[in-house]
């Protein structure tokens, strides 16, 4: 598999944005920005086709360089390359098998040229042949100040920039994911900064987006806080496993046992993925602090007591006399 360097660190962030902002593809850095000099409307597409059907669709680029620049199209299938879904890109010609969508995506276009700060549409078309096998189908469209190597012979990562195409062929797809993971990173805290690891497995056929909610709750059975996963409508891709961390950072004191208990819903209809665990919050230095502050007033107590009492027996004895 080719993995592309640069542009294979950056998350696959399967959320709609809003027009030109630059594509999770390639790095955010302006430095990056300006080397690649293209934006792109939208770094994520998403279409559910019937089989024998199509669907087409624009994106909108920007030249954000200081010259007039020409910009290639280029389409390569991808897979989720680790559990962060970062997106591990195949060679030219090369295509992901069962869920493969490159080979069905044509351009009106070649090439655009483009002068500084101008944009344009460029059209593509999803076209799903009639005997295509229901389920999920992934690709991305990049674009390039270079024209497309032949098959087999690399990218340049450097100068390449674009969107994700998530393809839904519509038919008896399989939805089936599973919680393989729900934890915290430690079993007991200082202080309410805990962090919850959720992993997601896709054992179907296409993506799914796992979104819910993670309740947690004292001792005592109050709610305290509640939190949501997936707020960024992540997809988890087939045969895959992706990772969602979640932050509780709540300040105040806080003392005791807690329970979260995450709650996720995926698919059509909907179905549930949920779990429990349970933590300590143990602020050893204020129940140390308090402990000390105790423990003087019991002693100023005892001393004043005693004293009192002693008042009490020298009084009674000089009225005795």
């Amino acid at each position: 598999m080719f993995k592309l360097s640069k542009i294979a660190k950056l998350s696959l962030a399967l959320s709609v944005a809003a027009p030109l902002v630059t594509s999770p593809i390639i790095a955010q850095e302006a430095t990056e920005q300006s080397s690649v000099g293209i934006e792109v409307s939208s770094p994520l597409y998403e279409f559910t086709i019937k089989p024998g059907n199509n669907a087409q669709d624009i994106i909108k680029i920007r030249n954000v360089s200081s010259a007039a620049t020409t910009f290639y199209p280029e389409v390569l299938d991808f897979v989720a390359k680790d559990e962060s879904g970062t997106p591990s890109f195949l060679k030219p010609g090369e295509d992901s098998g069962t869920y493969s969508l490159a080979k069905w995506i044509t351009f009106t276009k070649e090439a655009v040229t483009l002068a500084p700060n101008k944009s344009e549409a460029f059209n593509f078309v999803v076209n799903v042949p009639a005997d295509a096998e229901p389920g999920g189908h992934y690709a991305g469209i990049l674009f390039s100040t270079q024209a497309p190597k032949s098959s087999g012979t690399g990218i340049n990562v450097a100068t390449k920039v674009g969107s994700l195409v998530l393809v839904r062929v519509a038919g008896d797809a399989q939805e089936l994911a599973s919680l393989k993971e729900f934890s915290t990173d430690k079993q007991s805290y200082n202080q309410a900064d805990v962090r919850f690891t959720t992993r997601i497995e896709n054992s179907g056929n296409v993506h799914v987006q796992p979104k819910g909610t993670i309740t947690i709750r004292n001792l005592f059975g109050g709610q305290v806080a509640v939190l949501d996963v997936n707020s960024l409508s992540a997809n988890v891709l087939p045969g895959s496993i992706r990772k969602f961390e979640t932050n509780w950072d709540s300040p105040g004191f806080k003392l005791g046992l807690y329970r979260a208990t995450l709650s996720l819903n995926y698919g059509d209809p909907a179905k549930t993925l949920s779990s429990q665990v349970s933590f300590w919050i143990l602020p050893w230095t204020q129940i140390v602090i308090g402990l000390v502050v105790l423990i003087l007033l019991l002693v100023i107590l005892y001393l004043a007591v005693k004293r009192y009492n002693s008042w009490i027996v020298s009084r009674a004895q000089r009225s005795e006399q």
